[in-house]
């Protein structure tokens, strides 16, 4: 009977996904990152631009949204280029998953705040982004503007409560 179901039957909890994108400059030197307010760990933190995917939205729609409602530039789904994709264990109680995009052709210049969380263009140094940003940060830029993504697809997959990551 449905009473000896365990609770994610019962209770299905619907898997949270995200998209996350970082915008570089041409020659990869600037990334253009958000300072962020909220979630409450990341507060004060630099990282990329994202948010949630909508229901009927690819993930790359999402990215395109996303960017603008952040940044104010606009794109196109052809400007990103995703390369990773960052999860929660499939038994994790609060399940997530992120499409990480990056893109080197759009008018950083032209960034400005569309919300409360300040936009800024940051030299593309990974030490200094490992002190002012999110944890994950420095590996995912590295992983961006490595000569070989073209031909890389990479996949994290995260255990146990993530704090101070994203």
């Amino acid at each position: 009977p449905l009473l000896d179901a365990p609770d994610f039957i019962r209770y299905p909890i619907r898997m949270k996904t995200y998209v996350l994108g970082f915008a570089f400059s041409p020659d990869k030197q600037t990334v253009l990152l958000i300072k962020k307010n909220r979630p409450t760990w990341q507060a004060g933190k630099l990282n990329g631009v994202g948010g949630k995917i909508e229901e009927g939205e690819t993930p790359a729609q999402a990215m395109v949204r996303e960017f603008e409602e952040g940044t104010g530039i606009k794109s196109t789904e052809a400007d990103w280029q995703p390369y990773a994709h960052l999860g929660s264990i499939k038994d994790d109680a609060n399940p997530w998953s992120m499409h990480v995009f990056c893109t080197f052709t759009l008018p950083l210049h032209t960034a400005q705040s569309q919300t409360d969380e300040e936009v800024m263009q940051v030299p593309v140094n990974l030490e200094k982004l490992g002190l002012i940003g999110i944890t994950n940060l420095p590996w995912l830029i590295g992983l961006a503007i490595d000569p070989d993504l073209p031909r890389i697809q990479m996949t994290a997959t995260y255990q146990g409560h993530v704090t101070g990551q994203a």
